[in-house]
């Protein structure tokens, strides 16, 4: 997974884990994308954000969906199934 392109789309500050990764605050997420796609040239995958995920929806940014559920009860998250 190091060898792998990624951007951290944060709102908290630049700080990241990875060495290397590109940190946005996801102001144009249309261009973020873009240069995601044209740097990988192939799939791009969204961890841990649902927030970042129903945006990307929202913003027709995303073709493919798939969804990982793990069976978790959390009693003030918003999901992914929040109104979009």
């Amino acid at each position: 997974m190091n060898a792998v392109p990624r951007t951290v789309v944060t709102g908290s500050g630049r700080v990241t884990p990875w060495e290397g990764a590109r940190v946005t605050d996801g102001s144009d997420l249309a261009a973020d994308m873009a240069r995601l796609r044209a740097a990988t040239g192939g799939d791009i995958a969204v961890f841990g954000s649902s927030s970042l995920t129903v945006t990307l929806l929202e913003q027709g940014l995303m073709d493919e969906l798939r969804t990982l559920l793990h069976p978790v009860v959390l009693s003030a998250a918003a999901g992914v199934s929040s109104p979009v």
